[in-house]
């Protein structure tokens, strides 16, 4: 079993390499874990990390993560804010990052639009209280296959500014251009 902090330096450490395209902001990194954490559950029938994720607004969070990274805001985490240590993933923990990776590389706003589909463990916790692993594992284990698929429609709401970024309409003061795909 992974520590959280191992698998968050994972991440860091890849969106790093990206350089000026690195968008890893503390919501999508909170997002990547949700969506590791669950995935590996449904492969492997355990647990990638023992933390508990919390519900808030913008969908599950850990808090130690979080907090964290939260004075930067939704700016991107840089490699300076590394826990250096030692990494060391078994093949399948290795597999279900990189398949998390490959395949949830969304913006931080679409991340948490998936964690908002009706019926998910977020859905069904109140906002601020620990979501029960048990919900997390069920729901992981009946609605993702072993290969982790992304479900087949992924509802994006909101327009794109100029600086390509996707704005999402309760965050959109001028209410033009406003599209939504099902």
């Amino acid at each position: 079993m992974s520590c959280v902090s191992e698998v968050s330096n994972w991440f860091i450490r890849i969106f790093q390499r990206r350089g000026e395209d690195n968008d890893l902001s503390n919501m999508k990194l909170n997002k990547l874990l949700y969506f590791s954490y669950g995935l590996y559950y449904a492969k492997v029938g355990k647990e990638l990390f023992k933390n508990d994720f919390v519900a808030e607004q913008y969908g599950p969070v850990i808090k130690e993560v979080y907090k964290k990274f939260c004075h930067l805001k939704s700016s991107p985490i840089e490699i300076g804010e590394l826990d250096f240590g030692d990494e060391t993933f078994t093949d399948d923990e290795e597999e279900v990052l990189t398949d998390v990776l490959a395949k949830y590389d969304l913006t931080a706003s679409q991340l948490s639009k998936l964690t908002h589909i009706s019926d998910t463990p977020w859905s069904k916790t109140e906002q601020g209280k620990i979501i029960s692993k048990a919900l997390i594992h069920e729901y992981f284990e009946k609605n993702y296959s072993k290969t982790s698929n992304l479900p087949e429609e992924l509802p994006i709401c909101g327009r794109i500014d100029e600086n390509g970024d996707t704005i999402l309409p309760a965050d959109d003061d001028t209410k033009e251009d406003n599209w939504c795909e099902n």
